[in-house]
């Protein structure tokens, strides 16, 4: 009976995790894919900046889009799911009231959404049925005021928590350089496919320069290695969208079974060295998204003393492409072939809808 309770108990978790990590990619991909694109157009073709702005604005809709993902894996109506994402959206973050103005920025902090999408699904549950005739007219409200309010209240305290690792990763940018560019690398890759934001920890320190070049090859690494990892058993859609969208859409594969990480984060690490030997340039945007977005190799190339030539492209191909993609295949190698430390299953990505 304790099996079966603790067994719901991880479903329950999984379904929340895996709503947030397909809501990060689905809003992470049209800036992923075109976003800086448009950005190049917007000065030839007043028109593009329409677009381009549309790239921006879904990024801050992850709450929205996360939590309603996570009702429909629960089975609930599309007044249910609604309901769950507008208390998620409200709690997150994102949108905030400044000046008498709403705003929007960012994706929001994750462990609040998570947070508050579980307490909004639960009390669906509780009460959704109870409403009856009076659903469509009371349900809205009661989870975005009471789940949303309790997330709210939350929010502050939990995004201590980003503030505090933001503290731990500045320490690091202080060691030794072979070692800053190690940890550095490792952390990056660890936050991205944590339920820790990795944008907002990088904006919370104002990391630039090698540090966040060095941040970024690590997200890179991230992204290409969970690809690789899972050619055999994902479609080639998924592979493209873990590396140009976000590596997060494997959250509840690392929650499940972190150790599946450790070739990614043994390749965040050397892809670091090299990225400190190559001296890869960033800033605090960069250094969140890695290849999202190409973001993370477009910095580079337009910070770099030289711009967009031979041989910073080359550096760029190298530090962002080639080194993640070999060293994760030799550690992928060792981990699962021949220590047996990982398997295949380990990195399917359960569709979703």
């Amino acid at each position: 009976m304790g099996q079966k309770q603790t067994e719901t108990v991880q479903s329950f978790l999984m379904k929340v995790m895996n709503g947030l990590g397909t809501g990060t990619v689905i809003v992470v991909l049209p800036t992923g894919l075109f976003g800086q694109l448009f950005q190049a157009l917007q000065q030839q073709y007043p028109i593009m900046q329409q677009f381009y702005t549309a790239t921006q604005m879904v990024s801050s809709l992850m709450g929205m889009v996360s939590g309603v993902i996570i009702g429909l894996l629960f089975g609930f109506s599309s007044l249910e799911a609604v309901s769950v994402g507008l208390a998620v959206i409200f709690a997150g973050g994102a949108v905030q009231l400044r000046d008498g103005v709403i705003a929007m920025q960012g994706m929001g902090d994750i462990i609040v959404m998570a947070i508050t999408a579980s307490i909004a699904v639960v009390l669906v549950k509780l009460v959704s049925h109870r409403l009856k005739a009076y659903q469509l007219l009371l349900l809205p409200s009661i989870i975005l005021f009471v789940a949303g309010g309790i997330g709210a209240l939350m929010y502050p305290t939990v995004s201590q928590l980003t503030t505090a690792i933001g503290s731990a990763i500045q320490y690091m940018l202080n060691l030794q350089p072979f070692v800053m560019a190690m940890l550095i690398a490792a952390a990056f890759a660890l936050l991205i496919i944590s339920p820790i934001t990795s944008a907002g920890v990088a904006l919370t320190i104002g990391i630039t320069g090698l540090g966040a070049g060095i941040a970024a090859v690590g997200i890179s690494a991230a992204g290409i290695g969970l690809a690789l990892a899972g050619r055999r058993v994902n479609p080639i859609g998924t592979s493209i969208a873990l590396i140009i969208g976000s590596p997060k859409l494997a959250l509840a594969n690392f929650l499940r079974k972190p150790l599946m990480f450790l070739p990614m984060l043994l390749s965040a690490a050397v892809s670091g060295l090299v990225g400190l030997y190559l001296n890869v340039q960033g800033n605090s945007m960069s250094a969140g998204f890695g290849l999202s977005g190409l973001l993370g190799p477009i910095t580079h190339l337009n910070l770099s003393p030289t711009g967009w030539s031979l041989d910073q492209l080359l550096v760029t191909f190298i530090a962002f492409f080639v080194v993640p993609s070999v060293s994760n295949w030799v550690f992928l190698y060792l981990c699962r072939d021949v220590w047996h430390l990982v398997t295949d299953e380990d990195y399917r990505i359960q569709p979703v809808g």
